[in-house]
């Protein structure tokens, strides 16, 4: 009686070189396999405003000090469960540089805060470009922006109300919105303020040195159609008290 097909094969590659078992892969460092049990733990990191960011260290070097950070959001993520997590993703990338000498670059990792950023929670580094005192920046309803020359970060939160003129309406009067804004000096506590798109009420307010005078707020309103939180866009500008008190 013949051997089954299957019984030759495996006999004829036994005795073949060329059929010797692939060497098993190199197993995933602990480190790694935690940081992406961070990433998703993190999700989406979604947000609607800069205020709902965090960062958190994670990694290490061998000189001391975190390796660099992550953007996470407070609105869907367990704050006791990243930092447990993030701690033992830092242990273990330590006892992998122990273990193997290798050698980092002694560079300091800053934290460079978060911003949210098109409805996610981004390293602020990543937040788009920076503004320039005396020139006007707009800013999206939930995002921010560095002035690096003064130290400053300025961020609209949103509208709270908006009473002006409808879009081709005629008013008697043109009515007023007020937009909540935000500034600090980097790594200081936050400074709300409100401003205004009335002329007869405070279209500027001192932020530092500097004033931070309000330009413009689109969309206009539309008779019958609320308008979306989101779609909200500021123009700043940020420019000395003289010109601050001019725009008042």
């Amino acid at each position: 009686m013949k051997p089954a097909r299957p019984l030759v094969a495996l006999l004829a590659c036994a005795a073949l070189a060329s059929c010797a078992q692939t060497p098993p892969t190199a197993a995933q460092p602990e480190s790694a396999r935690l940081a992406k049990e961070l990433q998703a733990l993190i999700g989406p990191a979604a947000c609607t405003s800069d205020s709902q960011c965090r960062t958190q260290a994670v990694g290490a070097k061998a000189c001391g000090g975190p390796a660099g950070y992550v953007a996470w959001s407070v609105q869907g993520t367990d704050t006791r469960a990243l930092a447990e997590l993030a701690a033992r993703q830092s242990a273990a990338q330590r006892r992998e540089l122990e273990a193997s000498g290798l050698r980092s670059n002694c560079a300091v990792a800053t934290d460079p805060g978060a911003a949210c950023v098109a409805g996610r929670c981004q390293l602020a580094g990543a937040a788009g470009p920076d503004a320039q005192a005396g020139k006007p920046f707009s800013l999206r309803a939930g995002a921010s922006v560095r002035l690096p020359a003064q130290g400053l970060r300025i961020g609209f939160d949103g509208v709270t109300a908006d009473s002006r003129c409808p879009k081709g309406e005629q008013c008697i009067v043109a009515g007023d919105a007020t937009v909540r804004l935000w500034w600090q000096h980097e790594g200081g506590p936050r400074q709300a303020l409100e401003l205004h798109t009335d002329a007869r009420a405070q279209r500027s307010a001192p932020v530092g040195e500097l004033d931070l005078v309000l330009l413009s707020l689109t969309p206009e309103p539309v008779t019958g159609k609320a308008t979306d939180r989101r779609a909200y866009e500021a123009t700043l500008r940020l420019g000395d008290g003289a010109a601050g008190k001019a725009e008042r």
